[in-house]
């Protein structure tokens, strides 16, 4: 996981491999005894992929 938001109401998660982050996010909320109520798996669109690489540089 490279990033995480908490809205107050969700969370939002980011990062590069998703497998191991639905795995973590999962077994927290089994662990804790609590529900899954929505889950959303986006990826981010080339405008957001551009501005990422051109204002911080990294090119990957």
């Amino acid at each position: 996981m490279s990033q995480h938001k908490s809205t107050g109401e969700y969370e939002i998660y980011f990062s590069s491999d998703i497998a191991p982050t639905l795995s973590a996010i999962i077994t927290h909320i089994e662990s804790q005894n609590d529900s899954l109520i929505d889950l959303r798996v986006e990826r981010p669109s080339l405008e957001d992929r551009f501005l990422e690489i051109t204002t911080t540089g990294a090119m990957q």
